[in-house]
């Protein structure tokens, strides 16, 4: 369910990197049902895998 608009999110993120982070974890809180720590954990894991992917490429 959350994969689309975090994918989208990603795709933003890897090209303009600004603001990544909050719109990500406002796309996370609006679709997932948790705590706030817990999605700012789960946005850290996935930021952390697109500026891997977009600088390792």
């Amino acid at each position: 369910m959350a994969a689309g608009p975090v994918f989208v999110v990603s795709i933003y993120g890897g090209y303009f990197g600004a603001g990544l982070s909050v719109i990500l974890l406002a796309v996370l809180a609006v679709l997932l049902a948790d705590t706030l720590t817990r999605l700012n954990g789960l946005k850290q894991g996935l930021a952390l895998g697109v500026a891997t992917v977009f600088f390792l490429r």
